[in-house]
């Protein structure tokens, strides 16, 4: 029998279950926050493209850019949760999103509009790391799968239909007013992020930093984590597949579905919406799945096959129908956001729970790192007339990769049994 919430291993200290709570329910607004700043893009850039007179190798390179502010302060940004808590730095943060948004949202040239991918792209690297501080903290190791996922869930449901919401308001407005939209949201989170998210003083535990500054404490934390050789094994795993499934539904599904399979742009936006869906479903299912298994190796090679068939028949077959687009892209979300999940559960469970921010900002660095990369290539590839491919020829670069590390995974890697609880 499987426990779902191991009510031991919840770390009260004199704090309500309400204010815990809540401080879960800050950490998912942040990612789904952040997620819906991200995914929108592949609803908006066709736009944003023809207003800006961009090349569809800028569409991709812009798409990337995001991923590379993303990486640039992943680790800094766990780094800083372990130092200062997560209240002041969750509460910067989204207002460093919600800023690029508005950056965005007024860009009339490449520069201003690179300048506000980036900054919602650095301010959406405390989003991930946050919450999982947040949930190692207030509900220890053992609830830490679970409610992981369950933030997802949260935040896969809200992403999924933004996407269709972003495609209906398209017709009504321009993707300047969503992204002042966007940006308004974004100070009023900031606010809410500064009133209900506790650290130190009242509620969730804080480890107390002895060094004498930040960034010697940072070099420690950093040194520690990266020196892992296991936490890195299964961030890269974890990168490549999350990469393949950010590279399609934030950058690529749209243009596929429309200019590959003649689906309208509003359609393509909601069938490509459904792969948050699924993520929604297999990210808390995967926790679950390798708890019962007591491997983290089987429940990453169940999902991985899964989507591997799914890219495969996604990149290959001439026509799609749209019950068969909907079930591919919502199969394609539940095991890419399920199995990506498997990594950033891997490295809590792997590290101490005083560098827990520094744990999960090194797997979402490579996470993003290697998504950057996936996305900008296939538009690089279409840049070049002479190749003569197609988009969906392009994007076969996406099932290699993953089959490759696939193979990796079944004959290298080593089995780890799930860590009994702290």
């Amino acid at each position: 029998m499987i426990k779902i919430l191991n009510r031991e291993s919840i770390n009260l200290h004199g704090t309500s279950m309400a204010v815990l709570w809540m401080g879960w329910l800050m950490g998912a607004i942040y990612v789904l926050y952040k997620f819906v700043c991200q995914a929108n893009y592949a609803v908006l850039s066709t736009d944003i493209a023809h207003s800006l007179n961009l090349s569809i190798s800028q569409v991709g390179l812009l798409g990337s850019i995001y991923t590379m502010g993303f990486a640039a302060t992943t680790l800094l940004s766990g780094a800083l949760l372990d130092f200062y808590g997560a209240r002041r730095v969750l509460t910067v943060g989204i207002g460093i999103v919600a800023v690029g948004a508005y950056v965005f949202s007024v860009a009339e040239s490449w520069p201003a509009v690179v300048a506000g991918q980036l900054l919602m792209g650095a301010g959406s690297a405390f989003g991930f790391p946050g919450a999982g501080y947040i949930i190692r903290h207030a509900f220890g190791v053992a609830n830490f799968g679970l409610l992981f996922g369950l933030v997802q869930t949260i935040t896969g449901v809200a992403t999924a239909f933004s996407q269709g919401a972003a495609a209906r308001l398209l017709q009504e407005y321009s993707w300047r007013d969503i992204m002042l939209g966007l940006a308004f949201c974004g100070l009023v989170f900031m606010i809410c992020m500064s009133i209900f998210v506790r650290d130190r003083e009242k509620g969730i535990a804080n480890v107390d930093c002895l060094a004498d500054s930040f960034w010697k404490e940072c070099g420690k934390g950093l040194q520690t984590g990266l020196s892992n050789s296991l936490m890195w094994g299964a961030a890269v795993l974890s990168a490549i597949v999350f990469a393949s499934l950010l590279s399609i539904t934030v950058v690529w599904g749209v243009k596929l579905l429309t200019t590959d399979f003649g689906f309208d742009s509003v359609l393509a936006a909601n069938i490509n919406g459904s792969a948050w869906l699924g993520t929604a479903l297999g990210s808390p299912l995967i926790a679950v799945l390798a708890r019962y298994l007591h491997s983290y190796k089987k429940a990453a090679v169940i999902y991985m096959s899964i989507m591997l068939v799914v890219l495969i028949t996604l990149v290959t077959i001439d026509e799609m129908q749209i019950d068969v687009a909907y079930t591919l892209f919502f199969i394609l979300g539940m095991t890419g956001g399920g199995a990506s999940v498997l990594g950033i559960m891997f490295s809590i469970q792997i590290n101490a729970k005083e560098l827990s921010g520094t744990s999960i900002a090194c797997v979402n660095f490579l996470i993003f790192l290697i998504s950057g990369l996936m996305m900008y290539l296939p538009g690089e590839l279409l840049s070049y007339d002479s190749l003569g491919i197609s988009l969906q020829q392009a994007l076969i670069l996406y099932p290699v990769v993953l089959m490759l590390a696939l193979v990796f995974l079944v004959l290298f890697y080593k089995e780890r049994d799930i860590l009994p609880a702290d």
